[in-house]
């Protein structure tokens, strides 16, 4: 399903740009993508934040964003700076409160990285690589956003045809 995504995603990015003779960027049709970081002690972490003309909507996506990683804890401060959430969030996963030491591997989600896999026409696009201490795997997950409005992009409402006859 994954792979399905990211080969419409990649047609989707070819279509659109033929669908318009000449098809020019319009200000508004892409996000400006800037990363927030925490690296070192207590995880690797690399969040996507986006500046939008409408700072309404690019706050909208960015709150979606960060939330990704501080929604499964209980010590960050959501009223605190990005940046600074990140650091609360490393440092949960990763520092031993009784013995005041960093541990090697931490516990639970110990990082995040993520890569664009479209930002035009509206749309922005991004998969997710999440690290959690013992598992093989690293999860992986992607976000749609609607660029007019913030809001969430679900698969059915990206292409034409039935979530059923794609599967097939």
């Amino acid at each position: 399903m994954k792979q399905l995504l990211r080969w419409l995603l990649r047609i989707g990015v070819g279509l659109a740009g033929c669908s318009a003779a000449g098809a020019q960027i319009r200000p508004g049709q892409q996000a400006q993508v800037y990363t927030i970081t925490h690296e070192g002690r207590g995880g690797n972490f690399q969040i996507p934040q986006v500046r939008l003309p409408n700072t309404v909507v690019a706050r909208r996506i960015n709150r979606q964003l960060l939330g990704l990683v501080t929604d499964y804890s209980s010590a960050v401060d959501s009223t605190a700076s990005p940046r600074r959430q990140l650091t609360q969030l490393a440092r949960e996963c990763c520092y031993d409160e009784e013995s005041r030491h960093w541990l090697a591997a931490g516990s639970g989600l110990t990082g995040m990285t993520y890569e664009v896999l479209l930002n035009q026409n509206y749309l922005l696009s991004f998969q997710f690589q999440r690290k959690d201490q013992g598992l093989v795997q690293p999860g992986t997950s992607h976000l749609t956003f609607d660029l007019r409005t913030g809001r969430l992009v679900t698969l059915p409402k990206l292409v034409a045809d039935p979530l059923a006859q794609l599967e097939r």
